[in-house]
C-alpha cells in the first residue's frame, strides 16, 4: 500500500498533466480559430478581387473614374426593376441551395 506521500505525488503528477492538456488543447484551439479568420479573409478579399475586376470590365475605362461616379453607376443600374428583381430571384434561389463546398 502507497503512503499518503506517495498518493500525494501521484495525484499532483495527474493534475499536472491535465493542465498541460488543457493548454496544449487551448493553444490548439486558437491555432485553428486564428487560421479559420485567415482562410476566411483570403476567401473574401479574392471574391472582393474577382467581382471587382467584373466590374470594371463592363466599365471599359475605370481608372477614368471616382469612386463615387461608379458607386452611382451602380446604385442606379440596382434600382432598375428588371435588375432588382432578378437579384432577388438570385438570392432566394441561393438560399435554397447551399453552393458546393470546395
Amino acid at each position: 500500500m502507497k503512503s499518503n506521500s506517495e498518493q500525494l505525488d501521484e495525484m499532483n503528477k495527474t493534475i499536472q498533466i491535465a493542465t498541460d492538456r488543457i493548454r496544449y488543447y487551448k493553444q490548439q484551439d486558437k491555432m485553428l480559430k486564428s487560421e479559420i479568420k485567415r482562410l476566411t479573409r483570403n476567401e473574401r478579399t479574392h471574391r472582393l478581387c474577382t467581382r471587382g475586376g467584373m466590374v470594371e470590365r463592363f466599365i471599359g475605362e475605370p481608372e477614368k473614374l471616382s469612386d463615387d461616379q461608379v458607386m452611382e453607376l451602380l446604385t442606379v443600374a440596382f434600382r432598375q426593376p428588371e435588375v432588382s428583381g432578378l437579384l432577388r430571384k438570385m438570392l432566394e434561389e441561393a438560399r435554397a441551395t447551399p453552393l458546393p463546398e470546395g
